[in-house]
């Protein structure tokens, strides 16, 4: 059950359930329908990485494999390699995933990477259990409540990691610095890297305003303000020519292709 149907298999079948199916059907609706243009794209874009699920999976299959320590078996080795085998698959999918089959999607807050942190008290709390459940069957703790042993010990890991994880961010933290560079300079610096988005450009109520009322307001460094959309880099005023240029290739080759197909007609 362990090996391979819950380490191995869900992650090698999940990125066709995930990317590969979703595109097909997507092609095939934008194909045999009527759509527009927008709708086209939106059904055709990647999603978004979901880093949620991957701590999570990392959480679950830590504590199930160090579970297993429990149990007296002679392939319990072998768990712990096919747990190796299952971080190099995630690494190297989710990398082509992050890099090539996913749109830009932002976490603006630590908080998912904190909590991450503290939920990895689980599974080394599992396997501080594991150790205290061995040494009672050594008798080099007291074996008669082994059960109740690998609990104290459990919440009381629990308890040290949280704390210490909270000391050491109270540690790491910086003191507040005040920076009085002006934000359009700093978005100005931050655009020659390609990220075009700033606190005007990702506020549609902004965009509106100055496209259909014709407000000039104060902030945004281009007039009528383009509103951001992950994907659309080379609409942004000033954008780097990089992202202009392979969407001026894109569009020819586009062209070229659909004025040979007319010609063949």
């Amino acid at each position: 059950m362990i090996v391979p149907g819950y380490l191995i298999l869900p992650y090698l079948f999940t990125p066709f359930a995930e990317h590969v199916l979703p595109y097909w059907l997507g092609l095939w609706i934008v194909r045999s329908s009527q759509a527009s243009l927008r709708a086209g794209e939106d059904c055709l874009k990647c999603p978004e990485f979901d880093i949620c699920w991957r701590y999570s999976d990392l959480h679950n299959n830590f504590t199930v494999a160090i579970m297993t320590l429990f149990i007296v078996s002679p392939r319990s080795y072998q768990v712990m390699l096919w747990l190796i085998v299952f971080l190099i698959l995630i690494y190297c999918t989710d990398k082509y995933k992050l890099l090539r089959q996913t749109s830009q999607n932002f976490y603006t807050t630590r908080r998912l990477s904190d909590t991450a942190s503290l939920w990895w008290c689980i599974p080394t709390g599992a396997l501080a259990a594991t150790t205290s459940w061995w040494a009672c069957r050594a008798y080099i703790l007291p074996s008669q409540n082994a059960t109740t042993t690998c609990f104290i010990v459990f919440s009381v890991h629990c308890a040290l990691w949280v704390c210490l994880h909270h000391l050491v961010h109270w540690l790491a933290q910086s003191k507040e610095v005040v920076d009085s560079t002006p934000y359009h300079e700093i978005c100005e610096s931050l655009g020659v890297y390609g990220m075009m988005w700033s606190y005007f450009s990702t506020n549609p109520i902004y965009c509106l305003r100055s496209k259909y009322l014709g407000l000039k307001e104060p902030g945004s460094s281009s007039f009528p303000c383009v509103p951001y959309v992950p994907g659309k880099l080379h609409l942004q005023p000033g954008a780097p020519s990089h992202f202009v240029m392979n969407e001026a290739k894109m569009m020819s080759n586009r062209s070229s292709g659909t004025s040979s197909v007319d010609s063949s007609l």
